[in-house]
């Protein structure tokens, strides 16, 4: 069986993974380039069985509406052409870019393109739900777990204790709230940020960790944590070999996103057991307990304020529950369940 994935990105932990798997079974993977002309371009793509797509911006955005829909009809032109006996799956990590670009012409072609989707590889029930208003088959909808990341990063060669003193220097004594990842205005930062300064927290402290793409977002994030003691800002590229001593020196992870299907990053603070709390968008509450996710910002606040008053111990444990609950989720189980939803639709 031969299966390309499209587009790829190298430093993804969840198609490395995925693909290591799938070689195990005996799946031979290849990788479709990134970018509409590029993909077509993809040495011996024409002896695909299977096309697997993850993410469909790379080949139909473009840096205006009129070169998007230009994008848009020559991908579905070329893509119909290479369709033939070939089975295509998509697993629905987004049915729309976060920034939401040209979502006219986004739609037309989701309408387009989900008619030549033989199999559509679903992490929840939201984004199965999501699929069914769009009229999508039910039989085509497979519900395949995200795998969890509790061995996708290398170990922290080091101190933890030393590397949270060095890194979080401000952090002595205090309990670290944090946020991993691209900061991005879907993410909800700035709903974090004024939570956190209503909270007026003595013995927390709150990290907003990662690359922020935008000039204005950068100046935004850095006009509302002017004179506040206890937000810091520590933008930048988080390497592999240091995402696990971030987590290990959180206390509390948050994720405040305003609309999302599937958070990856969800998943990777409870692989690393971390106590974490999320807003109810997207699925994020078919991941965590009620006690976890939060509704508005009034209730963000009051999540806050809870967690500034448990110990260490009840940290631990939380953290604990939520490792327990993602962990059965391993991507050779993920990897078993995609190969059987690659088999029948070869074999119908």
């Amino acid at each position: 069986m031969k299966v390309y994935f499209a587009p790829v990105y190298r430093n993804n932990p969840y198609q490395n993974d995925l693909m290591t798997e799938l070689s195990k079974l005996g799946v031979d993977i290849g990788i479709g380039e990134t970018g509409t002309k590029a993909f077509f371009a993809t040495p011996n793509l024409e002896t695909a069985d299977i096309i697997h797509f993850h993410w469909f911006e790379p080949f139909v955005l473009g840096g205006s509406p009129w070169k998007t829909l230009i994008k848009v009809f020559v991908f579905l032109y070329r893509i119909k052409r290479l369709k033939g006996n070939r089975k295509f799956v998509w697993t629905v990590h987004n049915l729309e870019s976060h920034e939401k670009s040209y979502s006219k012409i986004v739609n037309y072609f989701l309408k387009e393109f989900i008619c030549l989707v033989d199999a559509f590889s679903v992490h929840n029930l939201h984004s199965k739900d999501k699929l069914l208003k769009l009229g999508v088959d039910p039989s085509k909808i497979y519900h395949i777990p995200h795998g969890n990341y509790i061995n996708s990063y290398p170990k922290y060669v080091g101190s933890i204790k030393e590397f949270r003193k060095s890194r979080f220097e401000k952090a002595e004594n205090k309990k670290i709230v944090m946020f991993l990842g691209n900061v991005r205005p879907y993410k909800g930062i700035t709903d974090l940020i004024l939570a956190f300064k209503n909270i007026k927290s003595q013995t927390s402290i709150l990290y907003i960790c990662g690359v922020i793409k935008f000039k204005s977002d950068r100046d935004l994030i850095l006009n509302l944590i002017e004179n506040e003691d206890n937000i810091e800002l520590l933008e930048g590229y988080v390497p592999d070999n240091e995402i696990s001593a971030f987590l290990a020196s959180a206390d509390l992870m948050v994720y405040p996103y305003k609309d999302i299907l599937t958070s990856g990053a969800l998943i990777l603070g409870m692989s690393y057991g971390k106590m974490c709390i999320a807003s109810n968008a997207g699925s994020m509450s078919e991941l965590l307990g009620d006690k976890f996710i939060y509704h508005d910002n009034q209730e963000l606040i009051e999540k806050l304020l809870e967690f500034e008053k448990i110990g260490e111990e009840d940290i631990l444990k939380n953290g604990l529950f939520n490792l327990n609950i993602i962990s059965s989720d391993s991507w050779e189980s993920v990897a078993e369940k995609t190969f059987k939803m690659y088999n029948k639709i070869i074999n119908k």
